[in-house]
């Protein structure tokens, strides 16, 4: 018994219609003919292959045109007015040519299925257009300027603050560190600077999400960081300390006791990764941090702002060297009173009329009243200070400084100190009036 080789046909010899079974061609381009027409995948027929006659409505030599996913529909047979050329060879090309139009026929084109073509070439030009817009996509300030909370997330300034110190940068006049960035808007500029500052985003993820390149978030960070030190903390702590009368007009109640303090001091400290040399290394490992670290001398006035920013120093220099080297004794005056802690021995280094107020130390078994009471007010007044350092410590870039900013450290501290006077106050103004009356 045979089967018709056909996918879909179920004839096969012995059945009731008593169909004709053919062999494929010999000749290798008409068998390849058969072959297409038949459209069996992976189909080599061998000389038991056979076709019914079902196929071949117009004879065998017609070939095989009637299938059962064409059934119904029409095709063109070979058009007999078609000239012929009298060479032999393309007698047979047209021969061959005439049976592949008898065969395969031409395309069949349905209104529907030029719809569903149509759309589908809509929604595959859809994708392409999404695709090629998220490849350019970039973070800006655009995406979070609609949200007061996202923008203080990022730059720990309120957003009137934020466009106000836009506005500022933009009428100073300054160079780049490098090269010229035209690519990227000012206000996306600061931006970038105030992500690295508030949560340390590495170099290639800002790259990344500026859509810029690691060199050009480079020479942004290190332009503005310069910027920043000279156009914003000099104007400002340049000047020197606010005088005591200064003070006194926003005195909160934890001072009541300490009318004529010009600033409470204390030292904060910075890890660094371990430096190479020797020298390095000793010069600041810090026995109290037990790591190498720079260190810095951070005075704040009783309204909690900082007003005092010292140069960075290694982590073995003492706060007394920090005192005496750093230029705060010469900003002084007769008068003045000085609130720090009990590592600050410096009475006898400020200059003459100059109080140093410290919590008492313990040279009893226990403290008196007195000094427990004494201790306890120092300790109040400050807390403010402690407050103060722990928003600059809110600038991660200070939880670790690399290799490469050994070299910018004092701007970049000076800078983050800067940013902690702009963002709302630590005592409300409503609370520092009712104190001061």
């Amino acid at each position: 018994m045979v089967n018709c080789c056909v996918p879909g046909c179920t004839n096969r010899s012995g059945d009731k219609n008593k169909y004709a079974f053919y062999r494929f061609p010999s000749n290798k381009l008409i068998r390849q003919r058969y072959i297409r027409a038949i459209r069996r995948e992976n189909f080599t027929p061998t000389e038991h292959t056979r076709i019914c006659s079902w196929h071949f409505p117009n004879g065998k030599k017609a070939g095989p045109v009637r299938f059962p996913w064409n059934e119904g529909k029409r095709i063109n047979l070979p058009d007999d007015t078609r000239p012929h050329h009298s060479s032999p060879g393309n007698r047979r090309q047209d021969a061959a040519v005439e049976m592949e139009d008898a065969v395969l026929g031409p395309p069949v084109h349905s209104e529907a299925m030029l719809s569903a073509e149509n759309e589908l070439l809509k929604q595959h030009i859809k994708r392409l257009e999404t695709a090629a817009a998220y490849q350019q996509q970039r973070f800006c300030y655009n995406q979070i300027s609609h949200s007061e909370q996202l923008v203080t997330y990022y730059t720990s300034l309120s957003r009137a603050m934020f466009e106000t110190l836009v506005t500022y940068v933009s009428m100073c006049d300054f160079t780049y560190h490098t090269f010229k960035v035209t690519t990227m808007t000012l206000e996306d500029q600061i931006l970038l600077v105030l992500m690295k500052l508030r949560h340390n985003f590495g170099h290639t993820d800002l790259s990344v999400r500026f859509n810029k390149s690691v060199a050009t978030v480079t020479n942004v960070f290190r332009t503005f960081v310069s910027i920043f030190a000279e156009a914003l903390f000099k104007p400002i702590f340049g000047k020197g300390m606010p005088s005591r009368e200064k003070n006194s007009q926003s005195m909160p109640a934890s001072f009541r006791k300490f009318r004529h303090c010009r600033t409470t001091l204390d030292c904060t400290e910075i890890r660094i990764q371990r430096p190479d040399s020797c020298e390095g290394r000793s010069s600041t490992y810090s026995a109290y941090k037990a790591a190498n670290t720079f260190k810095v001398m951070v005075g704040v006035a009783p309204n909690g702002t900082v007003n005092f920013v010292s140069d960075v120093y290694g982590g073995n220099a003492s706060d007394k060297h920090i005192v005496e080297t750093s230029g705060l004794l010469e900003q002084l005056t007769t008068g003045d009173l000085i609130l720090a802690d009990k590592g600050f021995p410096i009475k006898d280094i400020v200059p003459d009329g100059v109080t140093v107020n410290t919590p008492a130390y313990l040279f009893q078994p226990q403290f008196t009243k007195q000094e427990v009471m004494h201790n306890r007010e120092v300790a109040e007044a400050r807390v403010h200070v402690e407050r103060a350092i722990q928003r600059l410590k809110y600038y991660t870039i200070l939880d670790g400084i690399p290799h490469q900013y050994r070299n910018m450290i004092d701007n970049i501290v000076r800078v983050c100190a800067f940013l902690t006077t702009a963002q709302s106050p630590i005592i409300s103004h409503e609370k520092l009036s009712n104190m001061s009356s």
